[in-house]
């Protein structure tokens, strides 16, 4: 998030924000994956993205839509496809795949008659 505010006080505005961030390995089945396993992939891979989308689409609200389009700003969330099939062995990781895959969804539809993509 200090990222996106330094971003905004260097070039005065934030066009993209792009959540790649992501863990991938050491992740088990169900009965083998413990609470604190399962929280830290939520952590890094939905909690981040959502604080940081949060922050950079209020932003993007107090600019002026700028280009052809008269876009604010644009969201790109990095998914997976484990987030829509599967992950074997890897529960944790395609649930939080599949979170952001729906998350992506859900700040699209809300925020696409502020100019948002």
């Amino acid at each position: 998030i200090e990222s996106i505010e330094s971003c905004q006080s260097l070039t005065g505005r934030l066009d993209i924000l792009v959540n790649n961030a992501a863990r991938l390995s050491g992740g088990h089945g169900l009965l083998e994956t413990s609470p604190d396993e399962w929280d830290s992939f939520m952590s890094t891979n939905v909690k981040g993205a959502f604080l940081c989308t949060q922050a950079a689409v209020k932003m993007f609200m107090e600019q002026e839509p700028i280009g052809p389009d008269l876009i604010r700003g644009k969201v790109i969330n990095v998914t997976s496809q484990h987030g829509i099939v599967a992950a074997p062995g890897n529960i944790a990781y395609g649930c939080s795949k599949a979170a952001l895959n729906y998350m992506t969804k859900q700040v699209a539809i809300d925020y696409i008659n502020m100019v948002l993509l």
